[in-house]
């Protein structure tokens, strides 16, 4: 028996991406390998008050600097909650009373 994913077309089971599928496929490029990440990019203004358009100059200038590249993450904004005092107290407390339990 054959592995796969089927689906009934037409009253016949075909197999999900073989021959047979009538979905579209995806578009893809004719060129040999076409992720390649370039490294051109719009031009963004540095600290030094000049614009790149090169990642790796940018990158460079940045390095040079004694910056460091974050990126864009909004989570990198969020600050991060300190424990509540009194909800620790109140598991110690717990834990102390749960062992003297066992104790006794």
């Amino acid at each position: 028996m054959t592995r796969g994913t089927f689906v009934y077309r037409g009253g016949q089971l075909v197999e999900k991406g073989g021959p047979d599928d009538i979905r579209p496929l995806p578009p893809r490029s004719d060129l040999p390998c076409p992720m390649l990440i370039s490294d051109i990019m719009d031009p963004a203004e540095h600290v030094d008050g000049r614009f790149y358009t090169s990642k790796s100059g940018f990158r460079k200038v940045t390095k040079a600097n004694g910056y460091i590249e974050v990126g864009n993450d909004p989570a990198r904004l969020n600050r991060p909650t300190k424990p509540n005092p009194k909800s620790r107290e109140k598991a110690i407390d717990q834990a102390i009373d749960k062992a003297f339990a066992r104790a006794s």
